[in-house]
Parts: structure tokens; C-alpha cells; sequence
């Protein structure tokens, strides 16, 4: 049955179940003896026996964590169930405590919203697809940019000649004056 479709009084029902089935199971493990108190100073190495190479078990890599896949299942399947049924998180956490869940309700929720209680690593680099095409806009400023360089050289065109028309200006009357005093003479 899909999870939508059940009630809530049967995901209450069944949360409850497995609550109670992990108490059973925990009280059915034996107790271990309170261990000796550590003596003070730097222990004593001790040589470890040789394992069986040929019936010793793969050796697993990595950090172990401290909840079996048992456990965490248990732990998922109790989230799951108390979220449908509406409850807050806070609420699911202190059932999923009294289920032996030791750690914070951000891993809680890191276990249950992601794949293995793993992070996605995120890709460094340019996402897939993307091309580095010229925009359009450069275009523009660039056309924008040479056609202010042809505004600023008529400006300058216009200033060299003012200066020039007038310095000729000057050399004409000069010369005019000086013709009109030769001919006096």
C-alpha cells in the first residue's frame, strides 16, 4: 500500500511497533561487565596474533559508523512513517532517541533526506553545456566605442583648424600691410 493512502492511526500503529520492537531487542542483548578502570602512564604494546589469511574477512576501509545498517534502517523507516503522519521533527526525534538514536536531529535528517546518509559532491568547473560565446552587448560597446573615437576627431579636426585659419588670418594682414607700406615708399 502506498505510503499517501494509510491513516494515521495505522502509521501511529506502526511507529509504535517498531519502537517496541527495538526496546525488545535491546533488552534481549546481553549485559557487558563495566570495564576496569585504565591504569595512568603509556600502555604496554601488545603483538597482535596473525590473522588466517585464508578465513580472515575483507578489511573495511574507511570511517565505521556507530549505528549498524540494521539500526539505520529502523531509524528511516520510524522518520518516515512519524513525518507522513504529520508530526514535527522534534517529535520524531525523541521517538527515534527512545529507539537508541544518539545524535542530533541534523543528522537525523541528513540520513533520512539523503542517499546513504551521504553529501553530493558538488562538480568544480563549468556545468555541462555551457559555451563561452561573445555577448552581443561587447559588439555595441565596441561599435559604441569607435564612433566616439570619430566624434573626438572631428573635435580635434575643427580645433586644429580654428587655429590654422586664424594664425593664416594673421599672416594675410600682416602681408597686407606690409605690401600696402612697400607701396607707400
Amino acid at each position: 500500500m502506498p505510503m499517501g493512502k494509510k491513516s494515521q492511526a495505522e502509521i501511529q500503529a506502526a511507529l509504535s511497533e517498531v519502537v517496541e520492537q527495538q526496546k525488545n531487542d535491546r533488552d534481549a542483548a546481553p549485559a557487558t561487565e563495566a570495564p576496569a578502570k585504565a591504569k595512568r602512564g603509556r600502555p604496554k604494546k601488545v603483538a597482535a596474533p596473525e590473522p588466517d589469511t585464508a578465513t580472515a574477512a575483507p578489511k573495511k576501509r574507511g570511517r565505521q559508523g556507530q549505528y549498524s545498517p540494521d539500526d539505520i534502517e529502523g531509524f528511516k523507516t520510524a522518520v518516515r512513517s512519524g513525518r507522513a503522519a504529520g508530526e514535527s521533527w522534534s517529535d520524531v526525534f525523541k521517538a527515534v532517541q527512545k529507539m537508541g538514536f544518539k545524535s542530533s536531529i541534523g543528522y537525523l535528517q541528513q540520513l533520512t533526506n539523503t542517499n546513504n546518509g551521504s553529501k553530493r559532491k558538488k562538480r568544480m568547473g563549468r556545468p555541462k553545456g555551457s559555451k563561452n560565446k561573445a555577448s552581443v552587448s561587447m559588439a555595441v560597446k565596441a561599435r559604441s566605442h569607435s564612433e566616439s573615437l570619430s566624434g573626438i576627431e572631428a573635435i580635434v579636426n575643427r580645433m586644429v583648424a580654428e587655429r590654422l585659419n586664424s594664425k593664416v588670418k594673421k599672416a594675410i594682414e600682416a602681408l597686407k600691410t606690409g605690401t600696402a607700406q612697400l607701396k607707400s615708399l
